[in-house]
């Protein structure tokens, strides 16, 4: 069986994530992508039983040949354990091969569509673990030397680590089918498409082409050739599209004049951005080249070229992380970007601004990638607070604006190196920016933590196939200070916070989240850094989670004390009051250990304490925040809720009518009848 479409587009991304590693401006993976001449290196091939290279597994991917992603993980491990194995231990293409060997391990666990690496070399696979010093004949199927033990630890750290990634898939496999069954998005509108030229359109298209396959980076190397990795049939999941799309295709259509509006040839080559988008990781520098090559794409099909800033074709001079707030001491007339209010000067609001085949608003609160100056990489994640026109500006002269407010990602950030982030966790800041709608990359979708974990967003906010993230604290870059988010409605534009915002698919369960360390300690690139805040801020912090804790801690034992009251309770008819604050006990540790008698009974009477699986816990209910089991000290208890009174017939007459009550001097009389005996009572008020 072949691997499934969304497996497919997976390990697709791991290779490209292999074959564009760089150090040093330099490609690690040129010395594995093709086999050794076996002419020249007949020893290679005597001592290594199963040669593999990253272009026969691309191959292999292409034709359909692997029916497991277990094959593909063994080939791929396989091409740098065979070089470790041959090359001398310390070696450059040793070092190379270790590299690119625990890249491959990170992006494989890393990618939730792909199952966890199996835990031990498949049978009848022998892995090579140490370097050889001259060649020797090693014939296939001859059994190799037992590995030392600290091997034995490095394979049960595996397991327990293939564990784990268990547990995670079936959450990930629980937010699939709820993706599959949600609307799929429709595509783009007749909207904000390229104006026609004047003259020979076809003219035109030819030298847009012609401009996107000369442009080169800083390094002189031309980077339409990632077009080229792109296949042509439309294999990635959630495209607005299913037809047969390249640059190859559109310049034959050019050249055969097959487009009879200019807004279909626009509609093209925003599909083939599309396509490159969802194909590579966010972050890689083949994604990176396909958000240069759209942003540029852009700023050709705009009458205005006046809003690029030059930098990567922005139309801000620089992202998030370098940027300074305008008017401030720190900054200058050129890198001044940011605010902390949205202006209203010399420019004229409106309901929407539209580009490329959609509309952009306010509401329903549209979060967007927009293009980063500082690394293409790594889009602007940013909400919609306004659409506006400058002054003295129309639609036709596509001059449209979006103030945003950004969100940073864990890179852009100063933070301790033992911090940890959930998988696309992104941080709320107070940094309003105006861009021109032409760094628009594509809508994405961004929600609160409780949420995220509970369902996914509802058409229109989200669809499946788009970009996702998750909110759960801001970030103040001044005192390089992170603090939870309480109240969401804070976060989001004024227009919104009176209505259901951004309402979900709902999961079976609680979705547990996948967390990853400070980017940082594995090679990551700023502009953040590691770092510590400021005291005072820790101190603050400190003393903010403190209440919360204290705050829960009451409202559990309220809840639990409620419960026994209304267990205990002697009658079902008899009308119970609960306690006063003043009344209720002190608070007390209610944890498992405490209620079998303490830590010390329990090691006195020789108990272990284990910890309850990932994969148990997950079936119960438990904390969405410590991922710990909720426990009770007792099962539910079956019993008749007593009755509420009710309001007699009289009265309910008498307000239906609408007469007047007879008041005498300021008492009323409300004639109450009981639910059992019709007995009417007679209540002074």
């Amino acid at each position: 069986m072949p691997l499934l479409p969304t497996q497919s587009v997976a390990v697709y991304s791991v290779l490209s994530t292999l074959t564009s590693h760089r150090e040093n401006r330099r490609n690690l993976s040129a010395q594995f992508t093709e086999l050794p001449d076996r002419d020249e290196y007949p020893e290679y091939y005597r001592v290594i039983p199963e040669p593999r290279c990253l272009d026969g597994i691309k191959e292999s991917l292409d034709k359909g040949r692997y029916n497991s992603t277990d094959d593909v993980w063994s080939d791929l491990k396989l091409v740098f354990l065979n070089a470790m194995h041959y090359n001398e231990e310390g070696s450059a293409i040793w070092r190379n091969a270790k590299t690119l060997e625990a890249l491959l391990t990170k992006t494989w666990l890393n990618t939730p569509e792909l199952p966890g690496p199996p835990p031990s070399p498949s049978p009848g696979i022998a892995y090579p673990m140490h370097p050889i010093r001259t060649p020797v004949t090693a014939p296939r199927g001859r059994k190799r030397r037992s590995p030392p033990p600290e091997d034995e630890t490095f394979t049960a750290s595996e397991e327990k680590q293939a564990e784990k990634q268990a547990v995670l898939a079936q959450s990930d496999e629980m937010a699939r089918r709820v993706e599959e069954s949600m609307e799929k998005w429709p595509g783009y509108g007749e909207m904000g498409w390229m104006i026609q030229p004047s003259g020979d359109p076809y003219a035109r298209y030819g030298e847009i082409i012609q401009q996107i396959r000369d442009h080169k980076n800083e390094t002189g190397e031309r980077i339409s050739k990632v077009l080229d990795k792109l296949p042509e049939a439309s294999i990635v999941p959630y495209l607005s599209y299913n037809s047969l799309l390249s640059l190859d295709i559109i310049e034959v259509r050019v050249e055969r004049r097959q487009y009879a509006m200019t807004a279909e040839f626009d509609r093209d080559l925003t599909r083939l951005f599309e396509k490159g988008r969802r194909f590579f990781d966010v972050g890689s520098e083949d994604y990176g080249n396909v958000i240069l090559l759209q942003r540029m794409y852009q700023q050709l099909t705009s009458p205005d070229a006046s809003n690029s800033s030059g930098n990567n074709f922005a139309s801000v001079a620089a992202g998030p992380g370098n940027a300074k707030p305008l008017r401030s001491a720190e900054s200058t007339n050129e890198d001044g970007v940011t605010s902390f209010r949205i202006s209203s000067k010399e420019r004229q609001f409106t309901e929407s601004a539209s580009f490329k085949g959609q509309t952009y608003r306010v509401e329903p609160g549209d979060y967007v990638h927009l293009m980063n100056p500082d690394d293409p990489a790594k889009p602007i994640i940013a909400q919609v607070f306004k659409t506006f026109l400058p002054d003295g500006a129309s639609l036709d002269q596509n001059q449209q604006s979006l103030t945003v407010c950004w969100y940073y990602r864990p890179e852009q950030t100063i933070h301790p190196a033992h911090r940890q982030f959930y998988l696309n966790e992104v941080f709320k800041t107070s940094h309003f920016a105006d861009h021109a709608i032409g760094d628009v990359i594509e809508k994405i979708g961004c929600q609160f933590t409780t949420k995220y974990t509970r369902g996914r967003p509802k058409a229109p906010y989200w669809y499946p196939g788009w970009p996702l993230y998750i909110c759960d604290s801001r970030y103040n870059d001044k005192e390089k200070a992170f603090v939870k988010i309480k109240n969401w409605n804070s976060c989001i534009p004024d227009e919104l916070r009176k209505m259901d915002f951004m309402p979900v698919q709902p999961f079976e369960r609680t979705m547990i989240l996948r967390k990853v360390p400070s980017p940082f300690l594995s090679g990551g690139k700023g502009p953040g850094k590691i770092g510590e805040p400021d005291a005072v801020q820790l101190r603050e912090e400190e003393t903010e989670r403190e209440r919360d804790r204290e705050a829960k801690r009451r409202r559990l034992e309220a809840q639990a004390y409620d419960a026994q009251a209304r267990a205990t309770a002697p009658t079902a008819n008899a009308l119970q009051w609960g306690p006063t604050a003043a009344e209720r006990r002190s608070a007390e540790d209610r944890s498992v250990v405490t209620a079998a008698g303490g830590a010390a009974h329990l090691q006195a009477h020789g108990a272990v304490i284990e910890t309850l699986p990932q994969e148990t816990v997950m079936h119960f209910a438990h904390d969405p925040e410590t991922e710990a089991l909720l426990w009770f000290a007792g099962p539910p208890m079956l019993m008749a809720r007593p009755r509420p009174l009710t309001h007699s017939l009289a009265y309910l007459a008498f307000k239906a009518t609408g007469e007047k009550p007879r008041r005498n001097r300021g008492e009323a009389a409300m004639e109450m009848e009981e639910a059992e005996g019709g007995e009417r009572i007679m209540v002074t008020v």
